[in-house]
């Protein structure tokens, strides 16, 4: 079977899942990288270069023409951000195509109706669509984005970003977490990722004499805003704020951390980070808006909580943990076990690989109950909020 996987660049998020489909069995992989990773991820820890056999950068007219003939001929195609021609050329073949994509309607409200919106999505898929086509989401709210122009009814399938597991085994994440309570918060300062939130938990604490440490990683624009939030409330003697560093540095602080709080708002396509600290065995806390979370953490919150995206519901959801030991460590065990067990790369590759080979062997589909490759239902921003009652 030859795979085709196409986007923007490769970067350490997709990795683990390629490196998975190429060293299977019978499986001919390809990745195509149609850019130079942009600069401004180089400077979050994103690698520029990958030592892969797999990797085909488009440098030249020759490297293009490569592709595009990769792209038509291939078994199955992945097909990601890129430019539109190279998805085009696949839809026409009619051969099985898998659109990866977070959401695309992250700003207001009134963009559903834009009359480019609806031509671009009408004509590109919905117009298009074909028994061989399917939407791999990488955002909860993908499939209702597309399903609002018609495209990808019925075919919208769960997905993500599977990011590398963990080396140690749980027992001995649980000997590295720190005795003294410890919160972690990684990414960007931007606005969409709400840092201001975890800094009203830390006063929360503070005010109710807990002791704690809080640890910042990541730059961004709204950085020194926050860092003035904390001087403001006098709590730098239990808050750090540290640079953009390594993914691998990252996880060796999420390891040892208790806590960790993903604040981002519904801009966010997915948030990867989320994966990796229940993969470090961290108790989560998670906004319900984030793309990823009501993917990963189930419903009952056995293995994470989900917050409603106000500062209320999360100082209580971090409570919930500080108050009741117990429960976070069964929420530190089961975090880590939903993405070793289900949400990994190995079983995202061979799901994929699995459901493929039934498509091209004609025999009738039959999607997964749960995780990579169950049915992704169309949830509106509305109706996700309905969901946490």
């Amino acid at each position: 079977m030859k795979i085709v996987f196409v986007s923007n660049f490769l970067n350490h998020h997709q990795l683990p899942l390629c490196n998975e489909f190429f060293n299977m069995k019978n499986i001919d992989f390809k990745f195509i990288a149609t850019e130079q990773v942009p600069e401004d991820r180089l400077k979050l820890g994103y690698k520029k270069d990958f030592n892969v056999p797999y990797l085909l950068e488009l440098k030249n007219k020759k490297d293009v023409d490569y592709a595009k003939k990769l792209i038509i001929n291939c078994d199955i195609a992945i097909i990601g951000s890129c430019p539109y021609e190279l998805e085009k050329i696949r839809i026409e073949t009619k051969k099985i195509y898998f659109k990866y994509s977070e959401r695309f309607l992250r700003g207001p409200a009134w963009r559903k109706y834009s009359p480019i919106a609806q031509y671009n999505i009408r004509t590109r898929y919905t117009n298009k669509m074909h028994e061989n086509m399917f939407l791999l989401c990488a955002s909860v709210y993908a499939a209702w984005d597309y399903n609002f122009f018609g495209a990808f009814k019925n075919k919208s399938l769960k997905w993500g970003y599977f990011t590398s597991l963990s080396k140690l085994k749980f027992t001995e994440i649980k000997k590295n977490k720190t005795k003294k309570l410890s919160l972690l918060w990684v990414g960007r300062m931007l606005e969409l990722k709400h840092p201001e939130h975890a800094v009203e938990v830390a006063k929360h604490l503070k005010d109710n004499n807990i002791d704690y440490n809080l640890v910042f990683i990541g730059d961004g624009d709204i950085k020194n805003k926050i860092i003035n939030l904390v001087d403001n409330y006098k709590l730098r003697d239990n808050i750090t704020f540290l640079p953009n560093m390594s993914f691998e540095k990252v996880r060796l602080y999420m390891e040892k951390s208790n806590i960790f709080l993903f604040t981002s708002d519904f801009k966010e396509g997915w948030g990867a980070v989320l994966n990796e600290a229940m993969a470090s065995g961290c108790a989560v806390v998670s906004s319900y808006q984030a793309g990823s979370t009501l993917f990963l953490i189930d419903k009952n919150e056995t293995n994470g909580q989900i917050y409603d995206g106000t500062v209320n519901d999360l100082i209580i959801k971090v409570m919930n943990y500080i108050n009741d030991k117990s429960y976070m460590d069964l929420v530190s065990k089961n975090a880590y076990e939903t993405i070793s067990n289900l949400w990994s790369p190995e079983i995202a590759a061979k799901r994929l690989v699995d459901f493929s080979s039934n498509l091209l062997e004609k025999k009738p589909i039959s999607y997964y109950e749960f995780g990579p490759l169950s049915i992704s239902k169309a949830i509106s921003n509305k109706d996700a909020k309905q969901l946490l009652k």
